[in-house]
């Protein structure tokens, strides 16, 4: 058994959705590893869909709000992971987990980023990833011919031992939805100096799914208070060029 605990934290997915997340679900009982699935409910009202794998525990979080609080389910999630290391997963994100975990190179940092970049899968890819339970060379080299990629720490994954992250201050609960709270985590660590690692060799995928309710709002929103804290997206990118950059972080 592996050192390290999977959370995938969910709040009330659409059709679409649910299809991604009971495929990645599946596929993560298979690895013979804890998996933690973190629902945000609402009036106690629980899906438990995952009863029957094994090696899934479900765990709901009454919330008294419709809005999805990704970084409250994250921080409170700590309290029931006795691994040393947890690895987040958002429900649209798959990769190459068998190589991550086989070559163990997040056990030589506090954080880490589990692929290099993430490029978007449209409708078609994203069924046929799902049907098939593979993702082909093929696919991947067209996926990854796509002008839009995730690059930067936090989003969609990332590992991280579960000490540095209480030590970090762990996740702003100010942000709402999805957006910017990841690039929050990334420039809080990298502040503080802790160490971040990232798999050079392997490559992800992030589902289609239609566009999230709201989600512009709460991006929007999430960016003005992210800039209310004198963070920007320069200094991000300045920070991933000076890990880079940096001897001392050989895996970038």
């Amino acid at each position: 058994m592996h050192s390290v605990t999977v959370v995938v934290p969910i709040f009330k997915p659409c059709s679409f959705r649910s299809r991604n997340l009971n495929f990645l679900v599946n596929e993560l009982n298979k690895l013979q590893l804890k998996v933690i699935v973190a629902e945000q409910t609402l009036n106690d009202i629980k899906s438990n869909w995952f009863e029957k794998l094994s090696n899934i525990n479900q765990i709901n979080f009454e919330k008294n709000t419709k809005h999805f609080h990704k970084t409250y389910l994250c921080n409170k999630i700590i309290e029931h992971v006795e691994t040393e290391y947890i690895w987040f997963i958002d429900s649209d994100f798959y990769t190459d987990f068998t190589s991550v975990l086989r070559n163990q190179k997040y056990t030589n940092y506090d954080f880490f980023k589990p692929f290099n970049t993430c490029k978007d899968l449209n409708e078609f890819q994203t069924q046929q990833l799902v049907e098939t339970k593979y993702m082909d060379e093929n696919m991947l080299k067209m996926n990854m011919s796509s002008d839009r990629s995730i690059k930067y720490f936090g989003a969609l994954s990332y590992i991280c031992k579960v000490s540095s992250f209480r030590t970090s201050g762990q996740l702003d609960e100010k942000y709402t939805g999805w957006g910017y709270e990841d690039l929050d985590l990334f420039l809080n660590i990298y502040n503080q100096k802790y160490s971040i690692g990232v798999a050079h060799d392997v490559n992800a995928v992030h589902m289609w799914h239609p566009p999230t309710v709201d989600k512009a709002k709460h991006m929007l929103i999430n960016k003005k208070y992210f800039e209310s804290k004198g963070y920007t997206i320069d200094k991000v990118k300045q920070a991933h060029r000076e890990l880079f950059e940096s001897k001392t972080v050989t895996d970038y």
